[in-house]
């Protein structure tokens, strides 16, 4: 496949205020999975729309069905949990999220992500269907080395180990996209 343009974009955009709405709704329980995720389809296909009219030869879903946009995915690998904290920076008190290795990390073959690509290439049309997803030193800094969490309860034997699985879990992930038809 020939790239069709010059330059790019990484692919995240603000989220509507309809989709900041169903969230909210979403997170107090008044509207259910199915209907924010209508709301979500909406906006993604607004959003490729705008994306094309620019000019763009490569659209994106706008990461508007991601809370985090690298914690969402690292939440949808095997062996990772997820954890809520507050956190304060500029005098202002915030929700935050983040994971820890807490069993052998590998691919999970129904990640979400998948499903959410496949959306955006069915609505991409002549367009380059794009997915991001964080780098794999998300996962090793944030989630290994860093982690109190890992570090008070190690699953794995050495660094070396987790590092072999890491590689073997982005392999899976990229070879999960490509059959998927991102390219």
């Amino acid at each position: 496949m020939t790239v069709p343009f010059r330059w790019d974009q990484v692919g995240s955009f603000l989220r509507p205020q309809e989709l900041k709405e169903a969230r909210e709704n979403f997170k107090q329980g008044t509207i259910t999975q199915a209907e924010l995720t209508a709301v979500e389809n909406d906006a993604i296909i607004a959003l490729i729309a705008k994306q094309k009219a620019v000019g763009l030869k490569a659209v994106t879903d706008g990461e508007f069905r991601r809370r985090w946009w690298h914690l969402d995915f690292i939440a949808g690998l095997n062996g990772i949990t997820v954890y809520d904290f507050e956190t304060t920076a500029f005098g202002i008190v915030t929700e935050a999220q983040g994971t820890y290795v807490s069993g052998k990390l590998s691919f999970n073959e129904a990640h979400p992500f998948l499903d959410h690509f496949r959306f955006t290439k069915e609505h991409a049309g002549d367009a380059v269907a794009k997915q991001t997803i964080p780098g794999p030193n998300m996962i090793f800094l944030d989630s290994f080395i860093l982690s109190k969490q890992y570090n008070e309860h190690p699953v794995y034997e050495s660094k070396v180990a987790f590092i072999d699985d890491l590689i073997t879990t982005y392999r899976a992930v990229i070879q999960a996209f490509y059959d998927a038809g991102c390219r």
